[in-house]
């Protein structure tokens, strides 16, 4: 797997993303604001819909190195929603040494 840093690029790509299911979720409590109990469940499923795909392309996208060791390794669409995570990486185990640490973020060329 080839990986390279993060750029200025890759974050405004980033941000436009969280921008654009911004736009869709809030348009859409516009419009179905008027349909109550049923808008509501629409609504829902819009913004869990959008959200799952922007985490969904985020964990293939990217991929993290292990301070302890170095290892570069990628995680799963849930991990990626549940761990916490600051602009320079995440916290999570490494699969080569099991330590947990605030990894650092890399790009995945081609994804």
């Amino acid at each position: 797997m080839k990986v390279r840093s993060v750029t200025t690029v890759d974050w405004f790509k980033t941000g436009l993303y969280i921008l654009l299911m911004i736009v869709i979720t809030v348009v859409a409590a516009i419009l179905l604001s008027e349909l109550g109990l049923v808008g509501i469940v629409l609504w829902a499923a819009i913004f869990a819909g959008s959200l799952f795909l922007l985490v969904r392309w985020h964990a293939h996208s990217t991929a993290y190195r292990c301070p302890s060791c170095a290892e570069v390794f990628t995680i799963s669409t849930l991990t990626d929603l549940i761990s916490p995570q600051v602009p320079q990486g995440k916290y999570l185990t490494c699969p080569g040494c099991g330590k947990r640490s605030w990894a650092t973020i890399l790009m995945r060329d081609g994804a």
